[in-house]
């Protein structure tokens, strides 16, 4: 009877010795949603790798990374009972129609409040800094489901580069319309997902495809709005932008310099001379830019107090600092890390104090 329990252990590998164990599902690092360091610790994984892998995704056949140099089919076969291309929540998981090309577009999270994201030009680069920097992001993946996409290549997306050039080399009437881009991205994502209550979140060339829809979405009671840094080509002329409703908006508005000058290191796709017809859009920023949310953020990074002044004439100044957020052209992946975008996100839905925007940052 003993000699066939142990023969029995010995074929069922459960003696010191015997097979091992094939890791559980739900304990295996899902190669579309790891971050560089998790894929870096695989075996046969290193950092070129890892990176490469990233770059790949989405990954549906394991065989892939067959592609990647360096990868033989014996190092692929090691990684099958440690790896899985799950279901997981950064996979692509529905596409949209936009400028007559099917876009996929990525969930990260399965929250019941969707953030739908518009980048900056660039897009594809974006859409990875998000991925790779998930782990950044904390609970909000279990609160929100945020939504990234890329651009497509089509017209009138190839034409951003040249518009910004021109734009950044004098010609202020460089212009790119987007009307209904951003209207109908918002609907389709709407559709698919069947979340009712979402934030629409633009940066750069991404928020002037907002405010160029701006009156219809605003009129959509279930969409709240943070507008980063907006690119003066891809808006429409200010006065055609209604009063801003459940929105916040943020960025670079230039900062005085002591005499009253009030265009020191203003966004470059914002001109900023003042007293001139081609300010408009500064000056509009200026006029609605959260200046409060500005002031913390540079607070959080400030090695010494932000020191308000007063002029002769009463009016209150602070020198710029070389850590100012309110200077220069801010983009998610550059000036706004995944920290901050969180903490921004947290801030905008309601669920932090924006207190938590002068807390000194964790990442660097």
């Amino acid at each position: 009877m003993l000699r066939t329990i142990i023969l029995l252990l010995l074929f069922s590998g459960a003696l010191v010795g015997g097979a091992t164990p094939a890791t559980a599902e739900d304990e295996k690092v899902n190669l579309n949603t790891a971050t560089l360091e998790e894929l870096d610790a695989l075996p046969h994984i290193g950092k070129y790798t890892a990176e490469r892998i990233i770059e790949m995704r989405p990954i549906t056949d394991l065989n892939a990374l067959l592609a990647i140099k360096g990868m033989d089919k014996d190092e692929v076969a090691a990684l099958e009972k440690l790896v899985t291309l799950g279901n997981g929540p950064s996979e692509p998981s529905l596409s949209i129609s936009v400028a007559g090309v099917q876009v996929p577009v990525t969930r990260i999270g399965a929250g019941p409040v969707g953030v739908i994201f518009f980048p900056h030009s660039g897009s594809r680069g974006m859409v990875k800094y998000i991925q790779q920097n998930s782990k950044w992001l904390g609970d909000l993946t279990e609160k929100c489901s945020l939504f990234v996409w890329a651009y497509p290549n089509s017209t009138p997306f190839d034409q951003v580069e040249p518009t910004i050039q021109a734009y950044r080399s004098g010609d202020l009437s460089a212009k790119l319309p987007f009307l209904g881009f951003a209207a109908g991205v918002v609907e389709q994502i709407k559709k698919a997902s069947g979340l009712n209550q979402f934030l629409i979140v633009g940066n750069s060339l991404g928020a002037g495809l907002i405010l160029q829809d701006y009156t219809s979405l605003a009129s959509d009671k279930s969409l709240s709005f943070l507008i980063i840094s907006p690119s003066e080509s891809f808006m429409p002329p200010t006065e055609k932008i209604p009063t801003l409703e459940r929105t916040v908006l943020i960025g670079s508005k230039g900062l005085e310099i002591g005499n009253g000058d009030l265009r020191f290191s203003t966004d470059p796709f914002l001109k900023g001379t003042d007293g001139k017809a081609e300010a408009k859009a500064w000056h509009w920023f200026r006029k609605n830019n959260n200046e409060d949310w500005g002031d913390l953020i540079t607070a959080s990074r400030a090695s010494e107090p932000i020191e308000w002044q007063t002029r002769p004439d009463g009016g209150r100044y602070r020198m710029a600092l070389p850590t100012d957020f309110e200077t220069g052209h801010k983009t998610i992946g550059g000036e706004i890390n995944s920290e901050l975008l969180s903490k921004l996100i947290r801030v905008r839905l309601g669920w932090a104090d924006k207190a938590i925007l002068a807390e000194p940052p964790l990442q660097r």
